[in-house]
């Protein structure tokens, strides 16, 4: 029933004892990239492109990228078109560090919905994720102090601490087994 309430109207070829129908096979596909690495402050560039790869129109289509802030609606592609969306996006801080994986990437998916004969009965939708390296932590210290030392001596020791890497580190903890348990920063 379904198929005749939606194809009702369409084209409908008969010729002697053959009756044709055009079969509706609605497909929508999205796919996104962007840089493989990125450094917090840097700001990045998305392509998302979405594509109706089926056999006729779909209509109301909406792109949707909820941790870039992304959204797009009323779109509506013939078979066979494409059209893309070039979305900036600055790499801070705070979304480093809500969405990073144990990997050191951050990861988000874009979602495209259409639908065919503008009824909401023929529903297409298709996701796809891009990842992005963001960097490892590292740490550096160096300690210098002197070279030689006499018995009773008072001496002094310089710790230098860099974080080399490209994130944020927090609760950094200096500890030197030489000068004893006790002795932290």
């Amino acid at each position: 029933p379904w198929f005749e309430e939606t194809n009702f109207g369409r084209e409908v070829k008969v010729d002697s004892n053959k009756v044709c129908t055009f079969i509706v096979k609605p497909k929508i596909d999205v796919e996104k990239t962007g840089p493989v690495m990125a450094k917090i402050g840097q700001t990045i560039q998305y392509n998302i492109t979405v594509t109706n790869k089926g056999n006729y129109v779909i209509e109301n289509i909406t792109v949707s990228d909820p941790m870039i802030k992304f959204y797009a609606t009323g779109l509506s592609l013939g078979p066979g078109m494409s059209y893309s969306y070039l979305v900036d996006w600055v790499v801070n801080e705070d979304w480093v560090m809500q969405y990073i994986n144990e990997d050191y990437k951050v990861c988000n998916m874009v979602n495209a919905t259409g639908d065919t004969f503008n009824d909401k009965h023929c529903l297409v939708y298709d996701v796809d994720e891009w990842c992005v390296f963001i960097g490892e932590p590292h740490i550096t210290i160096i300690k210098k102090g002197p070279a030689e030392a006499a018995p009773g001596e008072l001496i002094w020791y310089n710790f230098t601490v860099i974080n080399d890497g490209n994130l944020p580190l927090y609760n950094v903890n200096v500890t030197d087994a030489l000068l004893g348990a006790n002795w932290y920063h």
